[in-house]
């Protein structure tokens, strides 16, 4: 998907509409003499920005016209009137280019999502749990564009990465479904009180927390997503956001993928 900042649009709109009034009217007795070298330097600079901008938008012809315009500030007999000339055919070519591309704009509120600058489940979770950070990613852009069951979705993806490395650290083995593996959490934590060694009943009360968490997840997001059975908003959507990015970096602060 082209990603596209339309203050780089409005940059090159005004600044090609004021060269071409700059030669038109403002500086030159006549617009029919050639160009000084001074506006030639200017051009030399400002024209591969302008480029870039078009390549930026993929404006492809109008970068390629562009590259001529350049060209031509080499040429001796170029003058104001054929540069102006030159640049309201740009401005045609951008116009025409433009009329045949779908641009979308993101909520100011949800853009973070999209264009993000750092892990937005926090650089612990991206650590410890590698094999979800595309998922997280594909959750974060899912959620900025409004398709909300989708970004729900890629999120169960990112519990179940944290729900095998949970697994793991309770010796339990793979197993094919949530529900087999959520029972096999719940016959340890509902083990007799005497047959558990330290280390687990000083960490129960934080294992009793994640499989309730885990079961309220599953009964409440994880098997209508999966089953077809309901969509989901843009407001339910942030908030099951924020409820696994909570769980997950509660998780990482006890396991990993790793052993």
């Amino acid at each position: 998907m082209l990603k596209f900042y339309a203050h780089f649009f409005v940059k090159l709109s005004r600044g090609l509409e004021s060269l071409k009034t700059q030669y038109a009217t403002q500086k030159h007795a006549s617009a029919a003499s050639s160009m000084t070298q001074s506006d030639r330097d200017l051009l030399a600079r400002s024209l591969p920005k302008y480029k870039e901008v078009c390549e930026l938008i993929r404006l492809n012809s109008c970068a390629r016209h562009l590259d001529r315009m350049i060209t031509d500030l080499h040429i001796p007999e170029i003058n104001y009137l054929k540069m102006i000339a030159r640049i309201e055919e740009l401005q045609n070519r951008i116009e025409d280019e433009l009329s045949g591309i779908l641009f979308l704009q993101l909520d100011t509120d949800k853009a973070r999502y999209y264009d993000q600058k750092h892990p937005l489940f926090g650089l612990d979770v991206s650590d410890k749990f590698p094999s979800a950070i595309i998922d997280i990613m594909e959750a974060c852009k899912c959620l900025a564009l409004g398709r909300d069951t989708a970004c729900v979705f890629h999120l169960m993806r990112v519990m179940e990465v944290g729900l095998k490395a949970l697994a793991k650290a309770l010796g339990i083995p793979y197993s094919p479904s949530w529900e087999s593996y959520l029972k096999q959490i719940n016959d340890k934590v509902s083990q007799k009180y005497k047959k558990k060694g330290i280390k687990w009943k000083r960490d129960e009360p934080f294992f009793k927390d994640v499989a309730g968490d885990l079961l309220t997840i599953k009964i409440a997001w994880r098997n209508p997503t999966m089953h077809v059975v309901r969509n989901y908003g843009s407001e339910e959507a942030e908030t099951i956001f924020n409820a696994i990015k909570s769980f997950m970096k509660r998780l990482s602060t006890r396991f990993s993928e790793s052993p």
